[in-house]
């Protein structure tokens, strides 16, 4: 190699080896191995009670009453978000949506098909379709997918029981509100009050 080269050669990679360390420090997600889950994720917590902060200030002045609260893994985009639903919409969307499958059950029944009429169930409660919450990404934050453990999830719920308070006071009926969480493979997996 030539010997004026090489100072720019060492210099390129000594470079890059710190800015990968540094970035390796600053993001050091969790692994997923059984000791590791248990063991919050001060970055990630740190983003999560943002994101939360965030959607919270985003409705403060829509006079809104939240009735959802959900934490959204959009796994097509490698990206979290805050989807929140109020009641009146909650109930417009189960309406429509009962209409629909109620339109399919009953072609299915005149066909006497019972395997086929399970997955035409109405919906007896709430609206857990986040793409049709009145707040849809709220707050929109793109992750690297090495943070897509079972551990990112865990966080969600955490930061949820954490600023739990903060979100019932955006509630007329505190007693009402569900939270709701994505998991590696569905949009909404565990649901809680």
């Amino acid at each position: 190699m030539n010997k004026y080269l090489f100072p720019l050669y060492l210099f390129t990679h000594l470079s890059l080896f710190i800015a990968l360390s540094i970035s390796c420090i600053i993001c050091s997600p969790p692994s997923d191995n059984s000791n590791s889950m248990n063991k919050p994720n001060k970055n990630i917590d740190i983003i999560l009670d943002k994101m939360v902060s965030d959607s919270l200030k985003s409705i403060s002045d829509k006079s809104t009453s939240i009735y959802t609260f959900a934490f959204y893994h959009d796994h097509e985009s490698d990206a979290i978000s805050i989807c929140i639903d109020t009641e009146d919409n909650s109930e417009k969307e189960v309406i429509s949506s009962n209409k629909y499958t109620q339109k399919y059950f009953k072609d299915i029944l005149k066909n006497n098909d019972i395997d086929s009429l399970k997955l035409w169930n109405i919906n007896t409660g709430r609206n857990f379709s986040l793409g049709n919450f009145t707040f849809v990404n709220v707050v929109y934050v793109k992750l690297e997918k090495i943070y897509f453990t079972k551990s990112l999830y865990l966080s969600m719920i955490n930061c949820i029981e954490r600023n739990k308070k903060n979100i019932l006071a955006h509630s007329k009926y505190p007693q009402k509100v569900v939270f709701c969480c994505s998991s590696e493979k569905n949009e909404v997996e565990y649901i809680w009050q």
